[in-house]
């Protein structure tokens, strides 16, 4: 008992320490990105301002003003370039920071702090699912999917729900086992994974023609036999 609580502390404060190295790279890449768009906008100015210059009929400033204003659109271009990146970057360290920050609720059992997976009603109504407390449902806060985490694809979801309420052999049982044990030292790939599937599920798509697509005959080694040509 006393080394599952030591472990427990240990990946608390793992989770813990990620957060807040997410968190203060986010609040930096945040100053960083609002020096950016003050350099944006002081060379938006100026572009403007050349090219009123430039096209004000004063010919002995006429040639530089225009070129200025060729000079300044560059750099914004090349500013807003960098500052997209900047943005992005932000916004995977925030992202980041609330893939641990709920992986730390989870184990602490803050149920008000882990956001419920949206379950379809008849799977949520399935008679295994409310006996083991399997989805979340208003009247209980807890339940095992919100303990292991949301699923951050459609298709991943859909798995996770048919693999709780539909039994496996004994060898599949051990060979998802074994699946889970390889997958959980890489917690960094795991939630690169999970960062990558929580902004597809932002995108409602449809993976069943590609899967269909993947499953079909290769017919570019094969290709389909064609219809005789009509005389």
């Amino acid at each position: 008992m006393t080394d599952t609580l030591s472990i427990d502390q240990e990946i608390l404060d793992l989770y813990s320490k990620r957060a807040e190295q997410n968190k203060e790279l986010h609040r930096t890449l945040e100053r960083v990105s609002r020096r950016y768009s003050l350099v944006r906008l002081l060379l938006a100015l100026a572009t403007v301002l050349a090219l009123v210059i430039g096209l004000w009929d004063l010919s002995h400033v006429k040639t530089w003003a225009l070129g200025l204003c060729g000079l300044t659109v560059i750099g914004y271009l090349l500013v807003a370039r960098l500052h997209d990146r900047v943005i992005r970057q932000s916004k995977r360290h925030r992202e980041l920071f609330e893939i641990n920050a709920e992986a730390r609720s989870r184990l602490e059992r803050k149920w008000d702090s882990v956001p419920a997976s949206t379950v379809p009603a008849d799977i949520a109504d399935h008679p295994l699912a409310r006996d083991l407390d399997l989805f979340h449902r208003e009247e209980t806060r807890a339940s095992l999917v919100r303990l292991l985490g949301r699923p951050r694809t459609r298709t991943g979801q859909a798995v996770l729900y048919d693999w709780l309420l539909n039994p496996a052999d004994p060898r599949t049982v051990r060979e998802r086992q074994a699946a889970v044990l390889e997958l959980a030292p890489g917690l960094d790939w795991r939630q690169e994974l999970e960062l990558t599937g929580k902004n597809l599920l932002k995108k409602p798509h449809n993976p069943d023609p590609f899967l269909k697509w993947a499953e079909s005959e290769p017919w570019l080694i094969f290709p389909p036999k064609s219809s005789p040509k009509k005389c």
